[in-house]
């Protein structure tokens, strides 16, 4: 594991670079080593894993559409986490998801079927065990993840449901 941080930073600001925002393949995604079939998320471990992050840091997630069509916003995405027959790898799927955000790394969001997906870079914000989600916000360069103010021990962690109090308020008829 000889990888370091600022090595992976600096591959995927050549990548964004050369392929970023755009609409592409499927294919070439793979030929460019954004994306590797078969999982959502793609860690691409050989070339992500460090000392520090193990498991590897996800390079992208992809989103087809099909299954969880409601959680693409305009300005990111509920990333939900995977659920498969291969238990360790989703745990270990899960855990590099949160170390982009702990590493300050963006990952790609690949939105679209296998003839034209489009690419946008994104920022883990923040997961939600119980509900099994990441809040995925998009940016518009490398530089907002990584220079991004890391307060994620001082806020309140990120709910997709919460307990409101009771309002009453007065509306006329």
């Amino acid at each position: 594991m000889s990888n370091s941080l600022e090595e992976i930073r600096a591959s995927r600001k050549r990548l964004w670079a050369e392929f970023g925002n755009r609409e592409f393949s499927a294919k070439e995604q793979i030929e460019a080593r954004l994306y590797k079939g078969q999982r959502g998320i793609y860690r691409d471990k050989v070339n992500t894993a460090t000392s520090d992050f193990p498991e590897g840091i996800t390079k992208s997630v992809l989103h087809l559409g099909d299954r969880y069509e409601d959680d693409l916003m305009n300005d990111g995405i509920l990333y939900h986490y995977p659920e498969s027959e291969k238990p360790g790898y989703d745990k270990a799927d899960i855990q590099s998801t949160k170390n982009a955000k702990l590493a300050r790394l963006p990952v790609f969001v690949l939105v679209g079927g296998s003839d034209g997906r489009r690419i946008y870079i994104g920022r883990v914000d923040d997961w939600d065990d119980s509900n099994k989600l990441f809040l995925i916000r998009f940016v518009d360069s490398i530089s907002e993840v990584s220079d991004v103010e890391d307060k994620f021990n001082e806020k309140t962690p990120f709910q997709l449901t919460e307990s409101r109090g009771v309002r009453t308020s007065k509306t006329k008829a």
